[in-house]
């Protein structure tokens, strides 16, 4: 007998034989519950820790996981088979750790091989400063978090065990609102990073440095595939706390961190997942402007990240030389107008699927020719006569809901048994003028000029000129007009949102008497020879007004100052001549 073997001989605590150990099933009631086999478990902890020459840990775990699948196969108990819940947990656990050591290593990728390189005085003069910024906004501070969030991972997988831990580590990593932040900024930058390295891709320079850094890559990633790893990192992280969570028992200690850290990693998937769904569609869109640019002859650098393409109609423009047909295309920050032309049978040339709509063949069977761009904040409708339309809208749905009531009249007077010819009469009467009063609405939502058409006043370097436009039909001029004033809308929105331009230089302003100060300024609505706006600038100390004019062109400079009132000047705002 060997020295172990009389170590484990030792005298058994009285309750245990040495037989039961090696028992395949236990002789115990149907009624056991684990709380009683892990009370008995306890008596004989201290036995083990002090007779067996294995871990105290692995020993009664061996013993438990014994104990546990023997009760099963007597009782309607169910028990985790332990070994193999342990092996998935920790085969999952080990798929987030390389995961997130790929992770992080193609991060450095991006910032050792890419940023700081372009940033240094040797690369700097491959791509402009502010480029590099926009490409790799926030990504250094992504590979900061992450660096953290590995090496806390490093500690644990160093430490593994069944009982270990990592919703903890995933808790206090992801509920920062510096990493939500840092994701979501760089999310909603994602599109300007891609155009940015698009525009500088056209450098040659740059695009050679751009192939090498791809081809020493490990696995010859491109820079876009690296940029995008940050926008698919979290919605991995919740697919692998899903399956994390299947394999982690109630009674783990950390089923309950999984449960939250699930929760909070959800939500950011979300907030990735709607700003990726806005990418998706600013692509979509880009696309549509490119097709719009393709079928256009004349018309270059329509497709930006920041134009979104609303509309397209035909209207019939009245100009000196009579009237003609135009195409309208309304964009989120200008209009643009063409002149249309039926092509020929044999010419046909597609314009791709832009439109999903019944118009598709009028874009498809057309040739188009820009005669002109509008900017949007140079354009006003001139009177509105919305509520006009809303009204004969309103009379015309009226009509057609009474002759609705007066058919289903007739129908029921079919029914009465009794002689009704004078009700007969009345209703035919009834219908006659109703069905009158309809067709004149709809000839009236078709041909009245007030419904059809609008005025356009647009701000030129000459001055304000009206562009008279008429629609086919009231409704459709009513759904351009209304699409206008929201891209109006949304324009204004977006511009005073926009930072504040960077100061360049000052300007000595005259002043007719000491004490002035600026009150307010304006741009004019017509344009000098240049093409800018003038600007009035207004001064005054509370008696007398000034009024300078600043002519922009591209340089600033100034042109007069005159004192224009007796008190001071609070608002000031240009009005186009009446004509």
């Amino acid at each position: 007998m060997t020295d172990r073997d009389r170590k484990l001989s030792a005298p058994l605590p009285s309750g245990l034989r040495k037989d039961s150990l090696a028992m395949p099933v236990v002789r115990e009631t149907r009624r056991l519950s684990l709380s009683i086999l892990g009370a008995k478990m306890g008596r004989y902890k201290p036995l083990l820790r002090r007779r067996c020459s294995q871990p105290v840990s692995n020993n009664v775990r061996s013993f438990t996981t014994m104990r546990a699948h023997s009760v099963t196969s007597e009782t309607t108990l169910t028990l985790p088979r332990l070994d193999v819940f342990n092996d998935t947990r920790t085969h999952i656990v080990k798929e987030l750790y390389d995961t997130e050591a790929n992770y992080v290593a193609n991060l450095k990728h991006m910032v050792q091989k890419y940023m700081r390189p372009l940033k240094q005085p040797i690369e700097c003069t491959l791509i402009e400063p502010g480029l590099v910024d926009d490409i790799f906004f926030k990504i250094p501070e992504i590979l900061g978090h992450h660096e953290l969030f590995y090496a806390a991972l490093h500690s644990r997988m160093d430490n593994w065990d069944s009982r270990q831990k990592i919703g903890d580590i995933i808790l206090n990593n992801f509920t920062k609102q510096s990493v939500i932040d840092t994701y979501t900024t760089f999310i909603n930058n994602w599109k300007y990073a891609k155009t940015a390295i698009t525009h500088a891709r056209t450098k040659p320079a740059f695009a050679k440095y751009y192939d090498r850094c791809s081809r020493e890559h490990k696995n010859k990633l491109t820079l876009e595939a690296l940029l995008i790893m940050p926008v698919q990192r979290i919605p991995r992280y919740e697919l692998l706390l899903k399956e994390l969570l299947k394999h982690t028992s109630v009674e783990h200690p950390d089923h309950n961190l999984l449960i939250r850290a699930q929760k909070e990693i959800h939500e950011l998937a979300i907030k990735i997942n709607h700003v990726e769904q806005e990418a998706t569609m600013c692509e979509q869109m880009q696309q549509r402007l490119r097709e719009i640019e393709a079928i256009v002859d004349g018309l270059d650098d329509l497709v930006s990240v920041d134009r979104t393409f609303f509309c397209h109609d035909l209207v019939t423009v009245a100009g000196r030389s009579g009237k003609k047909e135009r195409c309208l295309f309304l964009m989120s920050d200008q209009i643009i107008v063409t002149s249309v032309k039926r092509k020929s049978s044999g010419g046909l040339r597609k314009a791709g699927s832009f439109v999903s709509s019944p118009n598709t063949d009028f874009l498809d069977n057309n040739k188009f020719k820009l005669l002109m761009k509008i900017s949007l904040e140079d354009v006003e409708i001139g009177r509105n006569t919305l509520p006009l339309l809303n009204r004969a809208q309103n009379e015309l749905s009226s009509a057609q809901e009474d002759l609705k009531i007066l058919d289903k009249i007739t129908d029921l007077a079919k029914l009465l048994s009794v002689e009704n010819s004078s009700l007969k009469g009345t209703v035919s009467d009834m219908q006659t003028a109703m069905r009158t009063c309809l067709m004149e609405k709809q000839d009236e939502m078709a041909n009245d000029p007030v419904l059809t058409s609008l005025d356009l006043l647009v701000t030129t370097e000459e001055g304000i000129e009206t562009f008279a436009i008429r629609f086919h039909n009231a409704e459709k001029r009513a759904a351009w007009e209304i699409t206008f004033n929201n891209a109006k809308s949304a324009l204004r929105t977006s511009l005073a949102r926009k930072p504040p331009p960077d100061f360049v230089k000052s300007l000595v302003m005259q002043k007719t008497r000491a004490g002035l100060h600026f009150s307010c300024a304006t741009p004019t609505m017509g344009r000098n020879d240049s093409g800018y706006q003038n600007v009035w600038v207004c001064n005054s100390d509370g008696y007398i007004g000034q009024l300078c004019v600043v002519n922009v062109r591209p340089e600033p400079e100034l042109e007069s100052c005159n004192a224009v009132a007796n008190s001071k000047i609070r608002a000031i705002c240009p009005v186009p001549v009446a004509k």
